[in-house]
């Protein structure tokens, strides 16, 4: 093999090298070791205070029942563990034990990844599910109600407005 063949050789494999490294590095998320902070979620202009709602830098988390409350649900806890949910004639029922929550008339479990998403969370705490703003948009859209999720990162401030 002569100069200029290595030389090639050693070119290729320096890019190679650098698409491996880039591809790695890519695949890394920032947002799961970066601290979350704190934001306001504003509900069809209501003010929701919580300690759970959290803005990282591709995602806001927000809890789901008490957001579902701000938008007219009415929730009734059967135990500590479940919740029946209900709006004009939808009723969805919430396990806590299960991580469901089931559309009565479809038997479809809504807190699953949403369609496009490359984040999904649902966390319990205290009588809620914490979730990430895609999956609670996609919520809404099943259960029939135009929604619009939108997440201002300067002000810190996630929006959650229906017609």
């Amino acid at each position: 093999m002569n100069k200029a063949q290595r030389l090639i050789l050693i070119v290729l494999a320096v890019f190679v090298l650098a698409g491996c490294i880039l591809f790695i590095l890519a695949g890394k998320r920032s947002t799961r070791e970066s601290e979350p902070q704190k934001a306001e979620l504003k509900i069809n202009n209501y003010l929701l205070v919580d300690d759970n709602i959290k803005l990282f830098e591709d995602h806001a988390e927000i809890p789901l029942v008490k957001t579902l409350e701000c938008l007219g649900f009415s929730s009734f806890w059967d135990s500590d563990e479940t919740a029946t949910l209900s709006y004009d004639e939808k009723k969805l029922k919430l396990s806590l034990s299960d991580k469901s929550l089931m559309d009565l008339e479809e038997c479809n479990n809504l807190l699953v990844m949403a369609p496009g998403n490359d984040y999904f969370c649902c966390n319990i705490v205290e009588k809620d599910v914490i979730v990430d703003t895609n999956t609670m948009h996609h919520i809404l859209r099943f259960i029939g109600l135009n929604n619009s999720v939108c997440i201002d990162y300067e002000q810190g401030i996630i929006y959650v407005l229906t017609d």
